[in-house]
């Protein structure tokens, strides 16, 4: 009998390992499946890097130049007097928002000091790497565990604030409060993610 018990175990144990563990939480940290990757004018290993596999948080694609410019991560801003920090992906309003990694939401704020109706929501990762996610009317409240792929809110509307640009979610990832390009994060997501993404 306890023989079969132990054989039966080491099946159990086998049939886990075969399964990738993508997350794993607890109240005190968040740990992420990692990927070595490399932040905007960093090398792989400086002390500016943030690992993580991210979700794109709609199913839009990056948005396309129009006359606000474009919604690559490093895009041009105010006749080149700054860089975009972020990647936009394109989203109707009203269209659902999902977290774009496994994480506690941080901090519900707003994406403008003089503007108080467009939200933004950040996901602590660990590390001290956070994801934001700006344009957003949240669902979700500080303290809260999210995972990648949950629905976090909906895409609020840009139209009053730049008339004329693509509907869009802009999204952030920061470690120690330096924003980092994001890019190859979201490229580098597994299958297993990528498929809640619906």
């Amino acid at each position: 009998m306890q023989t079969h018990s132990r054989a039966r175990t080491r099946s159990t144990l086998r049939k886990r390992a075969a399964i990738p563990a993508l997350v794993t939480l607890t109240a005190a940290s968040v740990f992420l499946m990692q990927a070595p990757l490399a932040s905007a004018g960093q090398t792989a290993g400086s002390a500016a890097t943030c690992t993580a596999y991210l979700l794109p948080p709609t199913l839009g694609g990056i948005r396309h130049p129009d006359r606000w410019g474009s919604g690559e991560y490093g895009a041009s801003r105010d006749h080149g007097a700054r860089a975009h920090h972020g990647l936009d992906y394109v989203s109707e309003p009203g269209n659902p928002v999902r977290a774009p990694a496994t994480g506690i939401v941080t901090r519900i704020g707003t994406a403008y000091p003089d503007d108080n109706s467009l939200k933004l929501v950040e996901i602590s990762i660990g590390s001290g790497c956070v994801v934001l996610v700006f344009y957003v009317s949240p669902i979700v409240h500080v303290g809260d565990v999210v995972e990648a792929g949950q629905i976090i809110g909906t895409a609020q509307n840009l139209a009053g604030r730049y008339p004329g640009i693509t509907e869009h979610v802009h999204v952030e990832l920061h470690r120690n409060r330096l924003a980092l390009n994001p890019t190859e994060e979201f490229a580098a997501a597994p299958v297993q993610l990528a498929s809640t993404a619906r």
